[in-house]
């Protein structure tokens, strides 16, 4: 992570997991993030008072994503680093996976985060250079049996990051 000490971080999904993990480290160092939880987020703030900001968000409902992004801006003084991380795991035969349960994890493993770089990429381009991580799995490039649905959703982002970084490189961003 050289060159990005000091930076301000959008973090999805730092109520456990990684993005937690990621998130504890970024403070540990220094840095600034603004982080999305679904509830609570007091614990998240006291870890590094005036430097981790919680920000209420259920990726479900992208009609809120573009006011999450804006409240994030604000806290942070600006977006240099965006880490996708947020999402979840579906098992289930493809065969047994309703149109209801398919569109659901597509929506937040994949449309969430689109709509959150879209409304994100402004801000990262006035960083100059912004990041952008989007976090994946291993199912987008191998499948496994009872997770189709999870790895489908996975693969479909990694193949929008790909296009991304072709897309928004020359124009500031990473």
């Amino acid at each position: 992570m050289d060159g990005l000490s000091g930076r301000r971080w959008l973090i999805t999904g730092v109520s456990g997991g990684l993005g937690r993990a990621l998130a504890e480290a970024v403070l540990a160092r220094g840095d600034s993030v603004a982080g999305t939880l679904r509830s609570g987020g007091a614990d998240f703030e006291s870890l590094a008072p005036g430097r981790a900001h919680a920000v209420r968000l259920d990726l479900s409902r992208l009609a809120d994503i573009p006011t999450a992004i804006e409240t994030a801006t604000a806290r942070l003084g600006g977006i240099d680093v965006l880490v996708n991380n947020a999402g979840y795991c579906l098992a289930g035969a493809v065969e047994e996976i309703d149109a209801a349960e398919a569109q659901d994890i597509f929506s937040v493993n994949v449309l969430a985060p689109h709509a959150i770089l879209r409304a994100a990429l402004p801000r990262l381009r006035a960083a100059k250079p912004g990041r952008i991580i989007n976090i994946s799995s291993l199912a987008a490039v191998e499948s496994y049996p009872g997770l189709g649905l999870y790895c489908a959703s996975k693969a479909a982002l990694s193949a929008l990051s790909e296009t991304l970084a072709l897309e928004v490189g020359p124009l500031g961003a990473q």
